[in-house]
């Protein structure tokens, strides 16, 4: 049963893949975009139907019925809640109000959750991933509701790097419209300017809120060096028993992953250096240098 699911996935994965590279290539962005958002509350109401569905059916079997995870955005969590919904019973879930938020605001990573976020959920087994950071509102929710959580991020040269050439080869992205006029450079300066500090102050801000008992903080190269056992220590968090974990790893390599959707890039710790020249260092450095020592990604700022 569990090999013929993964299989499923996978074929899913495949035919969203050409489904969307076809659209892409024939449909106006600004078509694309209100596209998105125009589904986003259906493919909500489905979704919920399905995970209430599934709680009744493996609710003796998982001590949790939401699995959280707030990541920096291009810092693997779309690779994390892959492997997460791999277990039979849950359902990736994705609130509507955050992609209209996402469209408003240029991302999520601002995003503040409502008192009635998971109680509009009810009984169901949901995998939730959203870019959120970790303001006073959102960790208390958080805590009420009981909820552990699992917070991921990025070097953040890395991740710019990422968003860059994500952002301009996807026209339904919010930020599309300014980045496809960028080449790569430019678009690390423009993200330099912009969200940049935002994205620091969203590390800052789960390290020092976050609920240390019921909550993990992980780096996505923790998860790239050791995949195996970054995701044992997310399964003991969720409470998640351990024996399919092998096969859910490698059904979910990076390597497999990337072939079959456009969203996982090359995944690689350090490309950085292949873009960023003596200017862009420096702007960085500027915002950030301090930071990265202290995250453990420098010894120094003589990088």
């Amino acid at each position: 049963m569990f090999n013929a699911m993964q299989d499923e996935v996978r074929q899913r994965l495949r035919i969203t893949t050409r489904a969307l590279t076809k659209l892409t290539n024939t449909t106006p962005p600004i078509v694309l975009r209100a596209g998105k958002r125009t589904m986003a509350t259906p493919r909500f109401v489905k979704g919920v139907a399905i995970a209430r569905w599934q709680f009744r059916t493996y609710r003796s079997i998982y001590r949790n019925r939401y699995l959280f995870i707030a990541g920096l955005p291009k810092s693997g969590t779309s690779w994390i809640e892959t492997m997460l919904a791999s277990y039979p019973g849950y359902t990736l879930i994705a609130h509507p109000e955050i992609t209209k938020f996402d469209y408003e605001h240029n991302g999520t990573h601002r995003f503040e959750m409502r008192q009635d976020f998971f109680t509009r959920l009810g009984d169901a087994l949901c995998v939730i991933k959203i870019h959120c950071h970790g303001s006073a509102n959102n960790v208390r929710i958080l805590h009420e509701a009981g909820i552990p959580y699992c917070v991921l991020y990025r070097d953040l040269r890395d991740a710019a790097v990422s968003h860059v050439s994500y952002v301009r080869r996807t026209p339904w992205h919010p930020e599309y419209p300014t980045y496809q006029k960028l080449d790569t450079r430019k678009g690390l300066q423009h993200f330099g300017r912009t969200l940049l500090p935002e994205w620091r102050d969203w590390i800052h801000s789960w390290n020092t809120r976050r609920d240390r008992n019921r909550s993990l903080e992980m780096t996505y190269e923790q998860m790239l060096t050791d995949t195996a056992g970054s995701m044992k220590k997310v399964v003991r968090l969720f409470q998640l028993p351990e024996e399919p974990l092998e096969r859910i790893i490698d059904t979910n390599r990076f390597g497999r992953l990337e072939n079959t959707s456009t969203f996982f890039r090359k995944g690689r710790s350090g490309d950085w250096v292949n873009h960023f020249d003596a200017e862009l260092k420096d702007q960085f450095k500027s915002v950030i240098g301090e930071d990265l020592v202290r995250w453990g990604y420098e010894r120094n700022l003589d990088w």
